[in-house]
């Protein structure tokens, strides 16, 4: 099965490419040297011998077996093809997007595709619009994995994740920690915005400052950070919380750089896939949840209790409606070793038997950088 990785447009998102889609000037040709504006200045017949220059590398990258050489190249050739059809100032914007979105592609510790990357380098990636559809993409075999974010330093947990954990039959098989930095961007005079767009988790990532210098300007939620851009760059004196990569790729102004309420921002994201493949490590975490009857005085502090009696440590506690009935909650716990872990496995089985319905959502390898350790 080809490798291949799903990732949604989060809070900490930028609009992004495919992996494998390669800026023109990744050719071997002398377009290379040339200035970016170059190849939208092109006369037709210019566009004609280089799209055949191109096939003719595609048709030897072919010949030698490198098929994904030969996709990028014959990709590049609609490309071409495809500015050839637009007036000048299309073709500078068209430029201007793709090396946007190249930018997108190597610029670290912004977006969920990042977080991909830097797990998984130069395979295929899908982008989705909502978290629910990662897990989808997985679940269906679409994906061999999926990215997801799961909570932020200053907001806290990403409660569509949690929901989507207790409905979804994947696993969790890895962490990662990723910078986090939002700016307001507009084409408008800031004393002039009436409205600004983000997603939900970037405004509350950002609540000090939108509190203070945003007073009375209308909040309206969009589906990712640029989402949030793409909105603001279509209508007049509105905004967006989002990136700088958002701001390039949708002609925005910088007016604020971050603004995010702690600068030392982060974002926790998990790794899931449809069946679990991990190992003990020795320094591994494990994410359940679990449900109690309420009615019973001292259930969840029996649960909870298990696991000082085995001496494990608990990270996160969560929770979020059942569905099942009204004022019905589930229990997320992160504790501190691995699900296959004699300690570990002797308490759920404990507490298997102490709560309604238990879960175990994964065990990872403790990624949490050096430095926070301790707290």
């Amino acid at each position: 099965m080809e490798t291949n990785t799903t990732f949604t447009e989060n809070s900490n998102s930028l609009n992004s490419t495919n992996s494998n889609d390669h800026s023109i000037n990744n050719t071997n040709n002398s377009l290379a040297s040339k200035e970016r504006w170059n190849c939208s200045l092109m006369n037709e017949f210019d566009y004609l011998v280089f799209c055949a220059s191109l096939i003719g590398q595609a048709t030897n990258y072919y010949r030698y077996g490198e098929k994904k050489n030969c996709s990028n190249h014959f990709r590049n050739v609609k490309w071409c093809l495809k500015m050839k059809s637009k007036n000048l100032d299309e073709r500078k914007k068209m430029v201007l997007e793709r090396e946007a979105e190249k930018e997108a592609q190597y610029i670290k510790k912004k977006s969920s595709l990042d977080a991909a990357r830097e797990k998984f380098g130069d395979v295929t990636y899908h982008a989705q619009t909502t978290i629910n559809d990662v897990f989808t993409y997985v679940e269906e075999d679409r994906s061999t994995f999926g990215v997801i974010p799961f909570e932020n330093s200053i907001f806290g947990s990403v409660v569509t994740t949690l929901d989507s954990l207790v409905k979804s039959k994947v696993q969790i098989v890895d962490e990662i920690y990723l910078d986090v930095n939002h700016n307001l961007l507009s084409n408008s005079k800031f004393e002039s915005i009436t409205k600004v767009y983000s997603h939900p988790q970037a405004f509350g990532q950002c609540q000090n400052w939108i509190n203070t210098y945003l007073k009375g300007v209308q909040h309206v939620e969009a589906f990712s950070t640029s989402d949030a851009a793409k909105k603001a760059a279509k209508e007049p004196n509105s905004a967006a919380v989002s990136s700088s990569v958002s701001a390039k790729i949708y002609g925005l102004k910088i007016l604020v750089r971050d603004i995010q309420n702690v600068k030392d921002n982060k974002t926790r994201f998990f790794i899931i896939r449809k069946t679990s493949t991990t190992i003990p490590t020795g320094n591994d975490r494990t994410l359940l949840l679990f449900t109690v009857d309420h009615r019973r005085a001292g259930a969840l502090c029996d649960c909870l209790k298990v696991f000082k009696d085995y001496n494990i440590n608990l990270t996160k506690i969560d929770s979020r409606p059942s569905s099942q009935r009204h004022w019905h909650y589930v229990f997320f716990v992160e504790l501190q070793g691995h699900k296959d872990e004699s300690d570990v496995k002797k308490s759920l089985q404990e507490l298997n038997g102490l709560c309604q319905s238990l879960k175990v959502l994964g065990s990872y390898q403790n990624l949490k950088p050096q430095e926070e350790s301790n707290n």
